[in-house]
């Protein structure tokens, strides 16, 4: 039997349902950049490089903090991940909900409070993977209310939690693809890493479904990212096209940038995946001096 990973034929999925003639499309575009994919990581298996920095964890942030580390040439920096690389299905936007509770996720349950969750404990998914939260995501583009920003601020006593503070950092890594929502300077920006454009396919139900939401007199907001967030919206989406785009992969997966590349820079970034930390040195809560770590199965 002939595999999706080896192609599927026309006469095949034109006898097949518009479903699995979408998925048979999806995977054999997965598949046909599954070799790409394995060509820009940059794992090491040497244990006694010497590095500047070690990132603990994979994930968004990580991912991120370790590729600004890189920016400076002379630095080195080592990232480590529990997880392996994303599985051929993350990158597929409709498959979202696949990437939970498996290899890529696991589902924890958390302590039992009576104000959540009817007082059960919450479920929730904890990714495992390359890219961590960017890679299981549903994509949408949607920032946190200003008013959740400003509130964090004030709990904190630190203003740089306010919207307008974090605001520029949003514009900064913005790569917006709307001119029309980029007309608004005040809360968009262009050039940026993370592209965000329209999704090219909206079910048919959306329509109906906005038209009853203005009946009830729910505002209709046409940038669910600007001024105000209260009613209903379309969200944008982070991706430049179709397929998905993790971000945080992206940023450090290719450690030799090139003139094509929106950063532009040439970086030691190394990466150790499938990484395991038994012990850790830490000195009072800010600093840790040493990390030891193992490969899973190799010990």
């Amino acid at each position: 039997m002939q595999s999706l990973a080896d192609g599927v034929s026309a006469e095949a999925c034109a006898a097949s349902s518009p479903l699995l003639l979408f998925y048979a499309a999806a995977l054999n575009s997965i598949f046909q950049d599954r070799d790409a994919q394995k060509r820009c990581a940059c794992e090491t298996n040497a244990p006694n490089t010497e590095f500047d920095y070690v990132v603990i964890g994979g994930g968004s942030a990580g991912s991120v903090l370790a590729a600004r580390l890189s920016e400076e040439p002379s630095i080195k920096v080592l990232l480590l991940e529990r997880g392996g690389h994303e599985a051929p299905e993350a990158r597929v936007p409709g498959f979202t909900t696949n990437n939970i509770g498996s290899a890529m996720a696991e589902t924890i349950q958390a302590i039992p409070e009576p104000q959540n969750c009817n007082g059960t404990g919450c479920l929730l998914n904890v990714p495992s993977v390359l890219g961590g939260g960017s890679t299981i995501n549903g994509m949408l583009y949607v920032r946190g209310s200003d008013v959740d920003f400003d509130t964090w601020a004030k709990i904190t006593g630190d203003g740089r939690w306010s919207y307008n503070n974090v605001l520029p950092y949003f514009k900064k890594s913005e790569d917006n693809l709307d001119a029309a929502i980029n007309r608004n300077k005040r809360h968009h920006g262009r050039g940026g890493p993370q592209k965000v454009s329209w999704e090219s396919y909206r079910h048919p139900a959306m329509a109906p479904l906005a038209a009853a939401m203005n009946q009830l007199r729910i505002p209709f907001r046409g940038d669910i990212n600007a001024h105000g967030q209260l009613g209903h919206s379309i969200a944008q989406s982070t991706q430049a096209s179709s397929p998905l785009l993790t971000y945080a992969y992206s940023e450090h997966s290719n450690p030799q940038r090139d003139s094509t590349d929106p950063m532009n820079v040439v970086r030691y970034l190394a990466l150790s995946i499938y990484t395991e930390l038994p012990k850790t040195n830490w000195k009072v809560t800010t600093h840790c001096f040493f990390v030891k770590f193992s490969k899973v199965g190799n010990r």
